[in-house]
């Protein structure tokens, strides 16, 4: 039974297993896409994620969902038409900083 108890100790605090624990994490990372003078939602906006080549649209209210994130460092792109694009770079993305208000201009 001790021996139990310390590999269980011996696990916890092991820097490694806690490093794997979070590398396995993934979280949802959401936000809304915005026109800037008005604050009215965007539906259809793109936002291109450029680490995976993978693009995304927001829906009817403006609203999109990245689904089985890892937290990490990513770089955005949304556009839509006739608004300027805008490059959001070195977003820090985390299970407490996982959404965004998007504003186009």
């Amino acid at each position: 039974m001790k021996l139990i108890a310390w590999l269980a100790l011996l696990l916890l605090t092991n820097p490694d297993v806690e490093n794997i624990k979070k590398d396995n994490i993934k979280i949802q990372f959401y936000g809304t896409v915005i026109e800037e003078m008005t604050g009215e939602p965007i539906p259809g906006a793109t936002i291109h994620i450029k680490e995976f080549n993978q693009k995304i649209y927001t829906d009817f209210d403006g609203n999109f969902t990245i689904e089985d994130l890892i937290p990490g460092t990513y770089n955005l792109e949304v556009q839509f038409v006739s608004f300027e694009k805008k490059e959001l770079k070195d977003l820090e993305i985390t299970s407490e900083s996982n959404s965004m208000l998007i504003r186009l201009n």
